[in-house]
């Protein structure tokens, strides 16, 4: 496996790297980002959870090496009680008891991709796609002021 650094793991370039729905061919078992249950949920959960419409994995891949997951996250519809946001932000929010949100469930890179941009890479992937989809399914925005 290739460490952090080495030619095998070069860093995010648009021309080579993209994000991907997770399918039957990559290379599920493969993947090892070092914590069992990250692992395991992507090797055994992942696509059940898509079929059953509860979240959807998408993969970070080279187009050199389609097959391997280099890392990846999940995105899931959630929704965020109102009582538990902060008032400043709660006014800016319609005044349902439930407001609905995205939800990034989880996002892990592979131990031989560590240190090359991907977790950053498949974050801004997963707040761009999250963002551009919210339009379509609904979900509460808000300014907060800095």
């Amino acid at each position: 496996m290739a460490e952090a650094g080495d030619d095998d793991a070069p860093s995010p370039q648009a021309e080579d790297f993209r994000v991907e729905p997770l399918n039957r061919s990559h290379a599920r078992k493969a993947f090892d980002c070092g914590v069992d249950t990250l692992n395991r949920y992507l090797q055994t959960q992942a696509r059940q959870d898509a079929k059953r419409y509860a979240a959807a994995s998408f993969v970070a891949v080279h187009a050199r090496t389609p097959e391997r997951i280099v890392g990846y996250y999940t995105l899931a519809p959630t929704g965020i009680d109102l009582s538990d946001v902060p008032d400043e932000t709660a006014r800016t929010l319609p005044r349902y008891p439930i407001v609905p949100a995205i939800l990034i469930g989880r996002l892990a890179v592979d131990r031989g991709f560590r240190s090359c941009g991907y977790g950053e890479a498949l974050l801004m992937d997963a707040m761009d796609r999250a963002l551009s989809k919210a339009s379509e399914i609904g979900r509460a925005s808000c300014r907060e002021r800095v």
